[in-house]
């Protein structure tokens, strides 16, 4: 059974910090890191601090993970079906892991995946009580084009449109947002990054997004999390900004010192005091 996805209480937002080891480690390597790291987390109730390692990986991380919670870097849409190399949400229940990325910028780039697949996803994770973190963010030549809000929205519609699907009454905590322009992450080559006030001016315009498909304050309960690469030295800028609840971390948490950096500044930022 997976596990319920915390509560914050008041109006506080759960922050989350998830450290995506791609494939870029392997199954011992994945499993090396959890073992280094695990000891670091420390209990608390408003912070979430977890490792999404990939498919092959899960089985090997979840024996050893201690304290850390697992993410999937995607799944397919039903639990149970013909679908060659995809991982269902039915494999993620067995391993109880409770959270799932969808719609990750790589996969948007470079595996073609579309609002429509990303929507079957969202669905087949909301009906299995799995908290989908849905990553959004604008390409290089939309940001340009002055087209970041409007891009988004189109994003974020397709959450709403999986709560519908599913009968499921739209609920802030069902689901987290990760904002990841496509430009900004390390993989994109582009050496070209945000500022933490140019990423809190993106969160806020999601959160108006929210507002706008769900209604008044849904925005301002939903976890959004910052997925443009960042790294100990400028970890805390970002999670000390307000409208910043966390981060989504690809190399700079790939190693033992980097997720330890990455996760001082996490336990040291503005909601932490």
């Amino acid at each position: 059974m997976t596990p319920a996805a915390p509560q914050a209480e008041g109006h506080g937002r759960i922050q989350y910090l998830f450290a995506t080891l791609k494939n870029r480690l392997d199954p011992r390597e994945s499993v090396d890191l959890a073992l280094k790291v695990r000891d670091l987390i420390e209990p608390r109730d408003a912070q979430v601090v977890g490792l999404c390692p990939s498919a092959v990986a899960i089985p090997w991380v979840n024996g050893c993970k201690g304290p850390l919670v697992l993410a999937a870097q995607s799944c397919g849409w039903v639990s149970s079906y013909s679908l060659t190399g995809e991982l269902s949400v039915r494999d993620l229940d067995v391993f109880s892991v409770p959270y799932c990325l969808v719609g990750h910028s790589e996969r948007r780039t470079y595996l073609g995946e579309t609002e429509e697949i990303i929507r079957r996803r969202l669905e087949a994770l909301l009906a299995a009580s799995i908290t989908p973190i849905l990553c959004v963010g604008e390409a290089l030549d939309q940001r340009r084009a002055g087209e970041r809000g409007e891009v988004i929205a189109a994003q974020l519609a397709t959450l709403s449109q999986a709560f519908a699907a599913c009968a499921i009454t739209p609920d802030p905590v069902r689901a987290i947002i990760a904002y990841e322009p496509m430009w900004a992450i390390s993989t994109a080559g582009s050496n070209l990054t945000l500022t933490p006030d140019d990423a809190a001016r993106s969160h806020d315009a999601i959160r108006r997004s929210l507002d706008a498909l769900f209604g008044p304050a849904f925005g301002d309960a939903t976890s959004i999390l910052f997925g443009g690469s960042v790294n100990g030295t400028d970890a805390k800028d970002f999670f000390d900004h307000p409208a910043i609840d966390g981060g989504l971390v690809g190399t700079g948490m790939q190693t033992a010192a980097g997720f330890s950096d990455v996760l001082a500044a996490f336990y040291g930022a503005r909601a932490a005091s």
